[in-house]
């Protein structure tokens, strides 16, 4: 299922992405955003590349007249990144004189791992904004060494409040160790927005973008922390070895 894996990495890519199919002397165009439904015809040209072989330029409006551009191959029943240097060339030589052809201005070839991510495209996109700013301004400590029977976790809980758009709200953080025999046991994280927020951000996609930053402070700041200490004593406890994020934070 290598055409479902492609078009769901791409889909993860923040944006519209507007994707070129060439397979011999045909071509296809498609615009593929948020609201998206043709997956059908999608994955028809991708399995029809990925066995008869086929190439793919992947156009990411970053700005308004700013683009990265990305390339992919199909063949071999499997698809393949190209790196920056092999796109800008492929995307600025005519294939038939060898001639160059200059380049598009505010185009920045990337290999496809540097395409934005949507929770990249939205932080560029808020970023724009000064009063879009996000900062934690405190953090308490309501239990650091429960144990929760729904999520079979040790957990620790705490408060914060943040300012986003010159407001304050607040939001509680759960953190859990999951309860398995095994070093690498799943950790998680999870942020629960007070009422007030969710009622004067109503765009998901807002919601979406805060979380993804708080999420992103809160594990740099607090995660790492003593917050977290007794959840790994716990798991030592019973378990008679350390978990192998409690060995990293130590490092």
């Amino acid at each position: 299922m290598k055409h479902v894996t492609l078009l769901n990495k791409i889909k993860e890519k923040g944006g519209v992405k507007i994707l070129t199919i060439i397979m011999e002397e045909t071509h296809t165009v498609f615009r593929i955003n948020e609201d998206f439904q043709d997956d059908f015809n999608v994955l028809k040209w991708f399995k029809k590349g990925m066995e008869q072989g086929a190439s793919m330029v992947i156009r990411q409006q970053v700005e308004e007249e700013d683009f990265f551009i990305a390339g992919v191959v199909l063949g071999n029943k499997n698809y393949y990144f190209l790196s920056a240097d092999e796109m800008e060339w492929a995307y600025t030589t005519d294939s038939k004189t060898g001639k160059h052809i200059p380049k598009e201005p505010g185009v920045t070839f990337v290999t496809f791992n540097e395409l934005l991510d949507i929770w990249e495209y939205d932080v560029e996109k808020y970023d724009e904004n000064e009063d879009e700013d996000i900062e934690i301004t405190s953090f308490v400590v309501l239990s650091t060494d429960e144990y929760d029977e729904h999520e079979q976790a040790f957990s620790a809980e705490g408060e914060f409040q943040f300012i986003y758009k010159h407001t304050k709200y607040h939001a509680a953080l759960f953190y859990y160790v999951y309860d398995e025999e095994n070093e690498h046991a799943p950790t998680g994280k999870g942020i629960q927005f007070e009422e007030a927020f969710l009622e004067e951000i109503t765009n998901k996609e807002e919601q979406m973008f805060v979380f993804e930053v708080l999420d992103f402070i809160l594990e740099d700041e607090i995660v790492s922390s003593p917050f977290m200490e007794p959840l790994y004593v716990r798991f030592y406890e019973k378990y008679g070895f350390n978990h192998v994020q409690h060995q990293k934070n130590e490092e």
